[in-house]
Formats: structure tokens, C-alpha cells, sequence
């Protein structure tokens, strides 16, 4: 069987709109955006073929608009580059603002953008698809842009307000400076087996950003087995910074890996609000941090009136090796800033956490919270830990009810000479009265919501 990201335009029936027959020159000095745009508007409803450039790439000033109805093939070997000082804030190399039904099949090709010198305030695109509907891309490579590799959202106009059932396959976003995928609103979004990497130079330089708007929509978006590689900022970040209704994010098979400083966290989960929906659903399945500066998981400011965060699975292995201590020196952190805007943490299932590391004397994760709430259900099964150095510290944990931790195996034995209430949090643990000369009294737990 062929493979859809090989296809070549030899292979349609109909020949194709070729670029170089409306123009189009390849050699790295012309300015071939009108040939290009001119080829793509005669290829509306048909196909088009970008051959690879006679010298080292295209060169474009402006958005190449694909029409709906399109299908782009790309020889393997072309970049197109854009001609600097030229791309503004919104504009993308391919730019796709309310269109329908368009496959680009990159074969490796690459979109190239001029971040030297890039003005601070422009966020220009390698690709940008708004407001559209059934847009396919495999094997395209976005590198150098002063904003997103690729970025997703609703249409210019917001009407309509997301983009609808669009597919990201084995694409690579590297060295952009704001994000490497920019996800503000859609429906029906899979991203797959993509890698997002190096993203540096503007806030909040992540692989992969979620990040909605005031009127978006983040229904249907699965992420599955992507890797997110030595970006300054998050690998897979998720930030509800804003009240959003239908959510349905899920993060399968990724892994996040390498990036220093403060920001580099591998997964992020934050921000949700009073007053949005209820019935959104976030869950990390069988994803890996592994060696990051900051947090390997980061849950942070999640109200507990939503249907709440849902990790299985999950595997930190030597993250929060900068010892960032934001949120507690720890390899994975709750918190919660205890204001106004997100009250009332809680509602977080773990199932399954597997953390490794190599730093001695710390605790495997810490859940906190600023001031004046409390964080309420937490769950987390399966807390499997091993610490190679030194003694460790079993938990660190404040502003906590409800709140239920199992261990594999059972690490951690305590001493109580006095009475003492017993903790959920130590389920599996063994308790030693040595030292205690009288009758000691223990006093259960409540049972933790949702177990028996």
C-alpha cells in the first residue's frame, strides 16, 4: 500500500497546476509570491504541485492563500523562505481563513520564516488555518517563524469561531519563537506523530500550546504520539485562562523531553474558571517527561465544580532538574493561587505515576495552595517512586482534604508513640509504635470520594 505522506503529482490522473509554469522561479532572489498565489487561484477545486526550487528556495513576501477544494503536493527538498521585513502579525506562508476541503501533502518540504531581527510584537505563521473545515497536512516541516510554526483557531471574523475537523500527521514545527502549535479553537483536531521542538524567543515558547480566546471551542482535540524537544518553554501546555465552553482535550503515547529554566515543564494543565463549563474533560493517557528543567506535571489552579483532570499512566523520570522551587522542589506539583478568579481547587484523578529521580531528599510531588481555599479530591493510585540518591522525603502536602494516595510497593514506614489519626494518604504504609509504653488509640480516615 502507498503511503498518503509519498504521494507524488505523478501519480494523479490529471496533470496538475504546476507553480514554475504561472512563474514561479525558485532561485532565492525573485520574489515569486504573485506566481505562486497565481497558481493556487487556478488551482481551486483541482491540484497543484510545488516542484522542488531551482536554487535554494522560494522566496515570498506575503500570505500564499490556498482555496478550498485544493490538493497541495510538495516535492521533497522545497522550502519556500520568507523575504524579510515583509510578514505581519495574523500572516502565514500558507494561509488557509475560512476554506474548506484542502490536503497538502509535504513530503518533507519546508516553510521557512526570518526570525533574525523579527520585531518583538509580530507573530507571523509558517501555517495559519481559521475558521476552516477539513484541512489535512502530512509531512510539512515549519522552522524560523517570529510567531507559531502552525496555528489553529477560529476564522479572522470569528464567524465561524473554530476551525472543524483539521489533521496534523508527522509534521515537524522547530525553532519558531512563540509556540511550535498554537491551538486557540477547534473541533475535531488530531495531531499525529508530530514533532515540536526547540521553540524559543517569545512567551510562552512552547511545543504545544492551548490556549483559548473568549468565544472558542476545544471539543474533539486528541494529541497522540507527538514529542515535544528542548523548548524554553512547556511542552504540552493547556491554559483555560479564559471561560470556554466544550472542552475535550486528550493527550495520548507523547513525551516531553530536555528544556531548562523556570518554564520548561513537560505537562501543563491550568487556569480554569468560575463560571465556564462544567462538563469539559482533560486527560493526559501514557505520556513521559523525561529530563525536564522545570516539572515533569504541573496541575495547576483547576476548579473542582468541572468534570475535572484525568491522568493515567503517567511517567516522570528526572524532571525539575533545575530544582525550581515555584511550586515546591519536586518532580511533579499541585498548586493552586487560592484567588478569586480560581477558587476551589480540586477534582484531579492519577492513575498511575511513576516518578524517577535522581536527586536526593526530595519528595515525589507537593500539593499546595497560596492562601485563603483548599484543595479538595485529589486521587492519585499507583504512586510507584524510586529515588536513586540519598534518603527520601515520602510527601509534602498543604491545604489538602479528601485526598487519597496509594503507593507501589509500600516505601515508607512511621513511627507513632501517642494517639494518632490516621491519614488516607498513607494508605500501605506500616505504622510502628516502638517506643510507646501505654495504650496508643488510632483513629480512621474518612473514606476518600469515590473509593470503598
Amino acid at each position: 500500500m502507498m503511503s498518503l505522506t509519498k504521494a507524488t503529482y505523478s501519480m494523479i490522473s490529471a496533470a496538475p497546476i504546476n507553480i514554475k509554469d504561472y512563474g514561479a522561479v525558485g532561485d532565492g532572489v525573485t520574489d515569486d509570491t504573485s506566481a505562486i498565489n497565481a497558481a493556487l487561484s487556478a488551482a481551486a477545486g483541482k491540484s497543484i504541485v510545488f516542484p522542488t526550487q531551482a536554487g535554494s528556495f522560494y522566496l515570498v513576501s506575503d500570505d500564499l492563500i490556498i482555496r478550498s477544494n485544493t490538493t497541495v503536493y510538495m516535492e521533497s527538498g522545497v522550502v519556500i523562505k520568507t523575504a524579510p521585513n515583509t510578514f505581519g502579525t495574523g500572516e502565514a506562508i500558507f494561509k488557509m481563513d475560512e476554506k474548506n476541503n484542502i490536503a497538502i501533502y509535504g513530503n518533507g518540504a519546508t516553510l521557512q520564516g526570518l526570525r533574525e531581527g523579527a520585531h518583538p510584537n509580530i507573530i507571523s505563521f509558517g501555517v495559519s488555518i481559521t475558521g476552516s473545515t477539513n484541512i489535512r497536512i502530512y509531512g510539512l516541516k515549519c522552522i524560523d517563524h517570529s510567531g507559531d510554526g502552525f496555528y489553529v483557531a477560529g476564522a479572522d471574523d470569528n464567524i465561524p469561531a473554530f476551525s472543524k475537523d483539521v489533521w496534523l500527521i508527522d509534521c515537524v514545527a522547530q525553532n519558531n519563537m512563540r509556540q511550535g502549535l498554537s491551538i486557540v479553537s477547534a473541533k475535531d483536531l488530531w495531531v499525529d506523530n508530530c514533532r515540536f521542538a526547540d521553540t524559543n524567543g517569545k512567551e510562552p515558547s512552547a511545543g504545544i500550546d492551548i490556549e483559548p480566546e473568549a468565544i472558542s471551542s476545544l471539543f474533539g482535540i486528541k494529541i497522540t504520539n507527538c514529542i515535544a524537544d528542548d523548548n524554553a518553554g512547556g511542552g504540552f501546555m493547556v491554559d483555560f485562562n479564559t471561560i470556554v465552553e466544550d472542552v475535550d482535550i486528550e493527550f495520548q503515547n507523547c513525551l516531553a523531553i530536555s528544556g531548562t529554566g523556570v518554564d520548561a515543564t513537560g505537562f501543563e494543565i491550568s487556569n480554569t474558571r468560575v463560571g465556564g463549563t462544567t462538563g469539559w474533560r482533560c486527560a493526559l493517557n501514557d505520556c513521559v517527561a523525561e529530563n525536564t528543567g522545570s516539572y515533569g506535571l504541573l496541575i495547576r489552579n483547576i476548579n473542582k465544580t468541572f468534570s475535572g483532570v484525568t491522568i493515567n499512566n503517567f511517567q516522570a523520570l528526572d524532571t525539575n532538574t533545575g530544582q525550581h522551587t515555584v511550586y515546591g522542589d519536586t518532580p511533579v506539583a499541585f498548586y493552586s493561587s487560592g484567588n478569586i478568579i480560581h477558587p476551589d481547587p480540586g477534582n484531579i484523578r492519577v492513575n498511575g505515576l511513576r516518578i524517577f529521580d535522581s536527586i536526593a531528599a526530595r519528595t515525589p510531588y507537593y500539593i499546595n495552595v497560596a492562601s485563603g481555599n483548599t484543595w479538595d479530591d485529589i486521587v492519585i493510585t499507583g504512586l510507584e517512586w524510586v529515588n536513586t540518591v540519598g534518603t527520601a522525603v515520602p510527601y509534602a502536602d498543604n491545604g489538602i482534604t479528601n485526598t487519597y494516595i496509594s503507593w507501589i510497593p509500600t516505601p515508607f514506614k512511621i513511627t507513632r508513640t501517642a494517639d494518632t489519626t490516621l491519614s488516607a494518604r498513607w494508605s500501605g504504609w506500616v505504622i510502628d509504635n516502638t517506643g510507646d509504653t501505654g495504650l496508643m488509640t488510632i483513629t480512621l480516615p474518612a473514606v476518600a470520594p469515590g473509593l470503598s
